[in-house]
C-alpha cells in the first residue's frame, strides 16, 4: 500500500509540513498544495492516489474541491479524506453528500490520518 501519492491540501503552511513528515515516514510520496487551484494542476500533473483535504480555505473550500473530483470519471477514483476542525465533517450524511472518502477531526494524532488514509487507499483498491 505504501509509496502512494498522497496530495495535502491545506492553506496553513505548518500544517502542509507536518503532514509531510508523517507521509514521509509511513513510507508515502506527499505532494503538497495550499489551494484548490493547486491542487487541480497537481492532480492533472502529478495523479495522486489519495487526498488529504482541508475543508476550511479561502476560495474554494475542500468540500466543494472533494465534490468535484468525485463527480469527474477522470478523478473520482481518487481517496478523498476531509481533515477539517468544522464539526460538519463528524456527520456521516455530510460526507456522503460531498462523497468523500473519510474525515479526520483537527487536531488528532498521526496515526489517525494514516488509519483513514490506509482504509481509504484499500476501499478504492478494491473498486
Amino acid at each position: 500500500m505504501k509509496n502512494n501519492k498522497v496530495l495535502v491540501v491545506d492553506d496553513e503552511r505548518g500544517f502542509l509540513q507536518i503532514v509531510q513528515i508523517i507521509l514521509q515516514r509511513a513510507g508515502y510520496e506527499p505532494i503538497l498544495a495550499s489551494s484548490a487551484a493547486e491542487a487541480r494542476v497537481a492532480i492533472a500533473s502529478r495523479r495522486p492516489d489519495a487526498l488529504i483535504l482541508d475543508d476550511d480555505m479561502p476560495g474554494t473550500s475542500g468540500s466543494d474541491l472533494c465534490f468535484e473530483l468525485k463527480q469527474n470519471p477522470a478523478t473520482r477514483h481518487i481517496a478523498v479524506v476531509m481533515f477539517s476542525a468544522n464539526e460538519r465533517i463528524r456527520s456521516e450524511k455530510y460526507l456522503a453528500q460531498i462523497m468523500a472518502d473519510a474525515a479526520v477531526k483537527k487536531p488528532c494524532m498521526p496515526a489517525d490520518i494514516l488509519t483513514a488514509l490506509e482504509k481509504s487507499l484499500k476501499a478504492h483498491a478494491t473498486v
